[in-house]
């Protein structure tokens, strides 16, 4: 065989392994944050037993502290444990380990002690009758030693605190610091689901979820640490041939749906439907993305039952997304915020009829474009 056709057979076969292979790609998990800080609130209206299931709320937030950070994958992260009234540092910002982790949730615990908060001379005009507001204030100084984007999963029933100053002070962090704060709540009076829900609602990184439907649905669970720490990217091993894949940017937008309920009501009135079907284009388009549904209700009947109606509107609009579009259930979580978030006043027929109303918050890797 001469030696041209050597090079050209060379040449022909390089061509087709070009054009027969395609460009070899996978789904890697990654990390969202660096650094996770588990806090848990403390006042002595966590002693009290939650629901009905008998336990302390204090008890029951230690478990889930564990059973989170148990199911965070090993990609690295940092992680400390704190709690609130009074603030207390159990383990300090470090590489997680489960022994250490746990041996710290161990030791978190109601205190009578009133004298060691740090930094108590910074704030000596501040009262003591807001842990949540106080705590946040010192968690300042331990996120600001932690590298890149952080998370803190707070645990509380939002009592004591029906203030503005844990509100001031979340939009303190959010101002100086790359972090977001989620609530598993045990609140349990109208009061408290207002605490923490509009703790949540500062930023639109955060999210509430009752510790309820954690500690009883675990893929609900499954679903919070991953809305929480990690999520998915398409690599590809080999540049491929073709266009390159979009820019993506991780990110978290609110989707107002003009969907209106009618008084005491869960379906969904046909004229809605391209509400949800312009929803639906938005999670294709973005595959890497998941979201969370928010019923709201008027003011008529009680807070309780209006959680609940809330909560069936939400999952009305679920089951339509799953049913009727194709979505995957485990990309939608739903809650019921009842009445306590409404859009106008509830003394008129018209803005009762706005309130009953729906939000979607639409969190994960989006094409750069998309992004708003």
């Amino acid at each position: 065989m001469g030696k041209d056709r050597i090079v050209l057979l060379l040449a022909v076969s390089a061509l087709f392994l070009s054009i027969a292979l395609p460009a070899m790609a996978e789904q890697v998990v990654v990390r969202k944050v660096n650094n996770v800080f588990y806090v848990a609130d403390t006042s002595d209206s966590m002693k009290e037993s939650y629901s009905e299931t008998g336990m302390d709320k204090l008890d029951l937030a230690k478990d889930l502290m564990k059973r989170i950070a148990h199911r965070m994958p090993e990609l690295g992260y940092k992680t400390a444990v704190y709690q609130f009234a009074d603030f207390k540092e159990f383990q300090k910002l470090d590489d997680y380990l489960m022994a250490t982790h746990d041996r710290a949730v161990d030791d978190v615990d109601i205190s009578d002690a009133k004298g060691s908060v740090m930094h108590r001379s910074m704030r000596s005009t501040w009262d003591d009758d807001t842990p949540i507001g106080d705590g946040l204030f010192e968690l300042a100084w331990p996120i600001s030693e932690g590298k890149g984007p952080s998370a803190v999963i707070l645990f509380t029933d939002g009592d004591y605190d029906t203030g503005q100053r844990p509100l001031s002070m979340a939009r303190h962090l959010y101002s100086q610091f790359d972090v977001c704060i989620h609530v598993v709540s045990f609140a349990q009076t109208e009061a408290e689901h207002r605490v923490v829900e509009d703790l949540a609602e500062v930023n639109p990184c955060s999210f509430v979820r009752l510790a309820e439907t954690l500690l009883t649905d675990p893929i609900a669970l499954e679903n919070f640490v991953k809305d929480v720490g990690w999520g998915l990217r398409t690599v590809h091993k080999f540049p491929p041939a073709g266009p390159q894949e979009p820019e993506k940017q991780f990110k978290t937008v609110d989707m107002e749906l003009n969907i209106e309920f009618d008084f005491d009501k869960y379906n969904i009135r046909p004229q809605y439907y391209s509400e949800l079907d312009d929803l639906a284009e938005v999670l294709k388009k973005n595959p890497d993305t998941r979201v969370l549904i928010v019923g709201h209700t008027d003011n008529r009947g009680g807070y309780e039952y209006n959680v609940t109606l809330s909560l069936n509107r939400s999952n009305a609009m679920k089951a339509y997304l799953v049913k009727n579009k194709g979505i995957d259930a485990g990309r939608i979580d739903t809650e019921g915020y009842s009445y306590s978030k409404p859009k106008a006043s509830n003394d008129t027929d018209e803005g009762r009829q706005r309130n009953r109303h729906a939000l979607a918050r639409i969190t994960g890797w989006y094409e750069v474009e998309e992004v708003k």
